[in-house]
C-alpha cells in the first residue's frame, strides 16, 4: 500500500495508537492492504489509503463491520469508509422493542396520483392552502439554514 511519506501522519498514528484508538479496517477485513480510499486523477501515480476510522477496544466490541465502499452519492476521488455498530449493543434497545413502538404510530398516506382527479383535492388548491398557511404563521420571518433552527419556530 502507497502511504505519504510525512512526519506529521506518522506522528498522528503513533499519538492514537498511544491513546488506544485502533484503525477499524484492518480489524474486520483480511484484505486490508488492497482497500485503498484514494484514487489520483493521474493514472501515473499509486492509489492509497488515505481515510480511516479509528476507534477505541470499547466501541470494536460492539461494532459489526468496517469496508470501504464506492462513493455513489457525490463526484470525489475518495471512497467511503464504513463502520456499522450494534445498535443493540449501543442503545440496550432491541430491533422488537423498537419494531413495537412504530406499530402505535400513526401516520398519513398521500395518494398523490389522485390530487387531480376531483375538484376539492387538485395541486392549486394545496399550492394556495400552503401560501395561506405561511402567511398566517411566522415562519416567512425566519431563515432556516441548519437544522436546529427548525426547533425554534
Amino acid at each position: 500500500m502507497a502511504f505519504v511519506n510525512n512526519k506529521w501522519q506518522f506522528s498522528l498514528f503513533r499519538t492514537l495508537e498511544s491513546r488506544r484508538l485502533l484503525d477499524t479496517i484492518p480489524i474486520f477485513n483480511d484484505n486490508d492492504e488492497e482497500m485503498y480510499t484514494y484514487t489520483p486523477a493521474d493514472f501515473n501515480r499509486q492509489e492509497s489509503r488515505l481515510d480511516y476510522i479509528w476507534a477505541s477496544l470499547s466501541m470494536l466490541e460492539k461494532s459489526v463491520n468496517s469496508t470501504v465502499i464506492e462513493n455513489d452519492h457525490f463526484d470525489t476521488d475518495h471512497k467511503t469508509i464504513t463502520l456499522s455498530l450494534d445498535t443493540v449493543q449501543m442503545t440496550g434497545v432491541s430491533l422488537n422493542t423498537t419494531n413495537q413502538k412504530k406499530k402505535h404510530i400513526k401516520r398519513t398516506v398521500f395518494q398523490y396520483d389522485e390530487m387531480d382527479k376531483g375538484n376539492e383535492h387538485t395541486w392549486e388548491n394545496f399550492s394556495t392552502h400552503l401560501d395561506l398557511e405561511l402567511e398566517n404563521t411566522l415562519m416567512k420571518d425566519f431563515s432556516i439554514v441548519k437544522p436546529r433552527h427548525i426547533n425554534t419556530l
